[in-house]
């Protein structure tokens, strides 16, 4: 399963910016999902929300290393019941294609979209 990622950008101080959810698609048990985000912005600083509300079990999830110099895959885990967030730069993760590619995996037994209820924020800041 695959979600592209709807970019929310911020292009000014001082002026409100919608915050998109990008919700789970994966109905499978234990199947990880690849959240797809495209930068705008060459060498940008990202944010990404996390949101695992519906399970108190975790999720992890992998940032694959970039194809560029400085690539490095960045990883962690985000408890049930919680919400997290990471910044990162893009220059560490981003491929050659020009994407960012987040791969959330459920805990064992449950279901991505069914039992963690899981949705990804994407903030490109400025």
């Amino acid at each position: 399963m695959a979600v592209t990622v709807t970019n929310s950008t911020i292009a000014a101080l001082n002026t409100e910016q919608t915050f998109t959810a990008n919700a789970a698609t994966s109905t499978a048990v234990n199947t990880a999902e690849v959240f797809t985000f495209t930068p705008t912005k060459a060498g940008s600083k990202i944010a990404l929300n996390f949101s695992n509300l519906g399970s108190t079990a975790a999720v992890t999830y992998s940032i694959a290393a970039g194809d560029l110099w400085a690539g490095k895959a960045i990883t962690g885990t985000i408890a049930g019941s919680a919400q997290e967030i990471l910044q990162f730069d893009s220059a560490r993760v981003l491929q050659d294609d020009g994407t960012v590619a987040i791969t959330v995996t459920p805990s064992t037994g449950t279901i991505l979209l069914g039992d963690h209820a899981f949705k990804l924020y994407a903030l490109e800041l400025l």
